[in-house]
């Protein structure tokens, strides 16, 4: 591996890329900048931008790779103790696949996120733009609070009253006819203020989610996925956790129905989002009725979620410019073979789909990009039909990134299916690994004096409808992730004769609603827009939302209603007096779990797979 270079850009006196007297070929840029510059053997230089400065080269760069964010809307605060606020609106994310630099001084400037709503009945504020080589990556659209819908001109637009429209397609004119070139934002979920529950904010590759009837708020809209710009390549290991991931949406509160909200992937702010200071405690920040929004994380440009009840909510996170080009010997051309099937759909990668345990035979390295997906948990049964509703399963764990490989075997292992349960206790999901990559097994869904241990998974299972309040409040009500790098999100609550949703990569599963006594809708899964997937792999969302979706929770069980299936990623529905469906296979969906009279089965849990691409 090549050495790793770091530092601040005031402090760095310039490296002199491609030293041919060591032997390495090459290009020879000079070239200063960045609050981190690292060399981390793949083939390339990144120069990392978290405030403003200066890009310095004293030669043209052909070919440079771009990636520019801008800073995350505010979340939205309520006037009150009994009501809610709406998501912020991630910062629109740029992408250049194959820029020229020129020769000189490059002003680079990275926007600070919106500042929260302050006080009550208050829009959260946009972020700021982030610039760089005359492209603008607008801040997120600050988010909606009672008395006025979320603020215009965002990136991605805030959640509110109508959700606000997306801006970032309008930017930059003059890149727009270039093929390298490509810009994201999206539009934030809308919200209904008379019930307390209020819309997700947009993110960079999906909208903000609606609220839901009765009494769900919205997810915030997830970011996009750039596998080879992931936290230690790019120098910044605090980022580790996001994955590559970039521009989620602020997730929006809800007061009538616990509090729970669930943050768009790519650093939007919500209960489910890894950067939360008490996450190894498995706490996640899930107010049991009122709290502050969580904000979204610095480095991504991810929308503050909505505060809840008499609470501001989260502020923005901090955008990003990112500047990687190649250095050194190049890292080569993959030829592989190796999974179920392979793929040339013409967009300049070649993909292998890994449904079962295989090998991946590298015969000539190089740098490659994977998604790999656990197991998801199996949902619990009723042994006798004693009404013990039981909480959905959650979805396998979620690992994206990219590496290096060179000429050898690689051994992949694919998470089986986990097998539903007639008992009170489901089961865990099992592990998929690659690379020595581990997205571990979803958590299994749980009903009467089920362990809590068992709850907890690369997504956690929801909680069972027993709890002395009628909601659950943490711990061993409601199921938690594994404290890992792994994406994925808490499970839902559950109250009365009905229980929550198990957790799915993209969104908390949802909590139950008492009366009726209805499960909890299994928490949405995640897709990866920019990678060609075929109908054959994943499920399609329902809301509808373009892409191929993966890792979506189980229903919760309900004995007046089931709890629905994930929007997208092929989570099973729940059970009402009847057995539990099965997640799809190959998806790391959970299995739903139920409810009601007789002996009845939860669902199994999908079981996982590995995508590899590389370029050709």
């Amino acid at each position: 591996m090549a050495p790793i270079f770091t530092g601040a850009a005031r402090g760095f006196a310039g490296f002199a890329f491609g030293n041919t007297s060591s032997g390495i070929s090459g290009p020879t840029y000079q070239s200063t900048g960045g609050d981190y510059v690292t060399a981390p053997g793949n083939g390339f230089v990144y120069h990392t931008f978290i405030t403003p400065g200066n890009f310095v080269s004293t030669e043209e760069i052909t070919n440079a790779e771009v990636l520019i964010v801008g800073g995350g809307g505010g979340g939205a605060s309520f006037s009150n103790s009994g009501n809610a606020g709406a998501g912020g609106g991630a910062g629109g994310v740029i992408y250049h696949s194959s820029l020229t630099i020129g020769a000189g001084t490059s002003a680079i400037g990275v926007g600070t996120g919106g500042r929260e709503a302050y006080d009550v009945n208050y829009q959260g504020f946009n972020g700021e733009s982030s610039t760089a080589f005359e492209m603008t990556a607008l801040g997120g659209g600050g988010a909606g609070g009672y008395t006025s819908g979320a603020r215009p001109g965002g990136g991605s637009g805030g959640g509110g009253t109508s959700g606000g429209a997306e801006n970032q397609s309008s930017e930059n004119t003059p890149f727009q006819p270039d093929p390298n070139f490509a810009q994201y934002g999206n539009a934030g979920g809308s919200s209904s203020p008379g019930q307390g529950d209020w819309g997700g904010g947009g993110g960079a590759g999906t909208s903000g989610y609606d609220y839901e009837t009765p009494n769900k708020a919205g997810d915030g809209g997830q970011g996009r996925l750039f596998a080879d710009f992931v936290g230690p390549l790019i120098g910044m290991p605090a980022l580790e956790a996001i994955n590559g991931w970039y521009g989620g949406g602020g997730g929006g509160g809800n007061y009538v129905n616990g509090g729970a909200v669930g943050g768009g992937i790519g650093g939007g702010g919500g209960s489910n989002n890894p950067s939360v200071a008490d996450v190894s405690a498995g706490n996640f920040n899930i107010p049991a009725a009122a709290g502050p929004g969580i904000p979204g994380t610095d480095g991504t440009g991810g929308g503050g979620a909505g505060g809840i009840g008499a609470y501001n909510g989260g502020k923005g996170g901090n955008g990003i410019v990112v500047i990687k080009y190649a250095y050194g010997a190049p890292a080569g051309t993959v030829a592989a073979t190796g999974g179920a099937e392979t793929l040339t759909p013409g967009d300049g990668y070649k993909y292998h789909f890994f449904t079962s345990d295989d090998n991946f035979n590298v015969t000539s390295g190089g740098n490659v990009e994977y998604i790999i997906i656990g197991g998801g948990g199996a949902g619990c049964g009723q042994p006798g039909g004693n009404n013990y509703g039981g909480g959905g399963a959650g979805a396998g764990g979620v690992r994206s990134g990219s590496i290096k490989t060179s000429a050898q075997t690689y051994p992949f292992v694919v998470g089986p299916t986990a097998s539903g349960t007639n008992s009170y206790t489901g089961v865990k999901g099992n592990p998929s690994s690659a690379f020595s990559v581990i997205a571990y097994g979803g958590g299994a869904g749980g009903g009467y004096n089920s362990p809590g241990a068992d709850f907890t998974g690369g997504s956690g299972g929801g909680a069972p409808h027993y709890v002395s309040t009628g909601i659950g409040t943490g711990g061993k009500q409601t199921g938690t992730m594994i404290d890992s790098l792994d994406i994925g999100s808490p499970g839902g609550r559950g109250g009365g004769t009905a229980s929550g949703g198990g957790g799915g990569a993209g969104g908390m599963g949802k909590n139950s609603f008492p009366t009726p006594a209805t499960g909890g809708r299994g928490g949405v899964g995640i897709s990866f827009p920019d990678w060609t997937i075929p109908s054959g792999y994943g499920t399609p969302n329902t809301k509808p939302l373009a892409g191929r979706w993966f890792a979506g929770g189980g229903g919760g069980g309900g004995n007046t209603t089931a709890g629905a299936a994930p929007f997208g990623g092929g989570g099973g529905v729940g059970g009402a007096s009847g057995n539990a469906g099965d997640a799809t296979a190959n998806t790391g969906g959970g299995g739903g779990s139920t409810s009601g009279s007789g002996d009845l089965t939860g669902g199994d849990g999908g079981s996982g797979i590995i995508i590899v691409r590389y370029e050709v």
